[in-house]
């Protein structure tokens, strides 16, 4: 907000060269970006504490879905490399498409951000011996201590170590991501070593579960 303030303050009180001013209204529009995504998330927690969060559970062609998510996350990191193996003959996955949508790219999006020094992400989906559909976000990055892993997915939790000091994040995402996958009668676990990466597994009913229609 402060940046907001201060660069549109300067623009309205001087008369700067034009690569100047676009510059300070790039810095605008990115900081007020990333206050919306934090409103976004609050207005999130608050839906899912307060129990007033509808999903609305159906068949989804999990590729397809996969296929939209990469798109428009990598759409903001074009040089980096996603590897994405999908199971032939992958039963559709019984989610919420708008939150899958989001607990996916949360996924990819952080396995993308905690690997600052690069690395391919690999995406899997394969099926359990229960019926299932197991989706795999690996990365080569940061890492996570076994400190941290116990608190990850709990609210306005960040891991702090000296390499993540200039990642920025609100300690939201992990916690919507469990609430929206829990809600989809999913779960989710992490197992990771430090200085070599992470892998984050989510886990849905596959079509042969059937149609359901929760509202909590």
């Amino acid at each position: 907000m402060t940046a907001i303030l201060g660069f549109s303050e300067l623009l309205l009180m001087r008369d700067v060269p034009e690569e100047l001013r676009r510059e300070w209204l790039q810095a605008i529009n990115s900081d007020g970006r990333r206050m919306a995504a934090i409103i976004e998330s609050l207005l999130n927690v608050s839906t899912i504490q307060s129990g007033r969060l509808e999903v609305v559970l159906e068949p989804l062609d999990l590729e397809a879905v996969l296929d939209g998510v990469i798109t428009s996350v990598a759409a903001g990191a074009p040089e980096r490399r996603i590897v994405v193996d999908v199971a032939a003959g992958l039963p559709a996955v019984v989610a919420d498409s708008g939150k899958l949508v989001e607990v996916l790219s949360n996924l990819v999006g952080n396995a993308l951000k905690y690997s600052p020094a690069g690395g391919a992400v690999s995406i899997e989906a394969r099926t359990d011996g229960d019926g299932r559909v197991v989706v795999s976000v690996t990365d080569e990055g940061l890492g996570i201590a076994a400190s941290d892993i116990e608190q990850l997915f709990t609210s306005f939790h960040r891991v702090r170590r000296p390499e993540t000091v200039a990642i920025r994040g609100t300690g939201l995402g992990l916690y919507i991501v469990k609430s929206l996958v829990e809600m989809m009668n999913g779960t989710i676990d992490v197992c990771s070593e430090l200085n070599v990466g992470s892998t984050f597994r989510v886990t849905f009913p596959a079509e042969a579960v059937g149609r359901f229609r929760l509202a909590s």
